[in-house]
């Protein structure tokens, strides 16, 4: 199912992926805790989830780097 959601477009928007968050958190629960928390960082202006959908937003068509860009903050609302 991720791989469907990542590679189901050659631009990911951020409202594509805002759309599919519930599926994506069914799939790996553990990114459910990024939607709304706060980085509390001067350099970040968005929580983490809303982070990571614009760093897809930004991203190449290529599943690697989807999948790392989608992973890459996972474990910031845990420590």
């Amino acid at each position: 199912m991720i791989e469907d959601i990542l590679m189901s477009k050659q631009k990911l928007s951020v409202e594509y992926l805002d759309s599919k968050k519930e599926d994506i958190f069914k799939t790996i629960p553990e990114l459910e805790k990024e939607d709304g928390f706060d980085q509390k960082s001067s350099w970040h202006i968005y929580d983490v989830w809303k982070h990571t959908e614009v760093a897809l937003s930004n991203s190449r068509f290529d599943f690697e780097e989807r999948l790392a860009l989608l992973l890459h903050d996972i474990g910031k609302p845990f420590s």
